[in-house]
């Protein structure tokens, strides 16, 4: 569900992939 935010991240390639790395956990809500 979060791996869907992985488009939104043109400006902010950095915290795109923390959100990839934890989409696992659950608690990955770095927008």
């Amino acid at each position: 569900m979060g791996l869907r935010h992985v488009t939104v991240g043109h400006d902010i390639p950095n915290d795109i992939n923390v959100v990839i790395e934890i989409p696992v956990n659950g608690e990955a809500v770095k927008y």
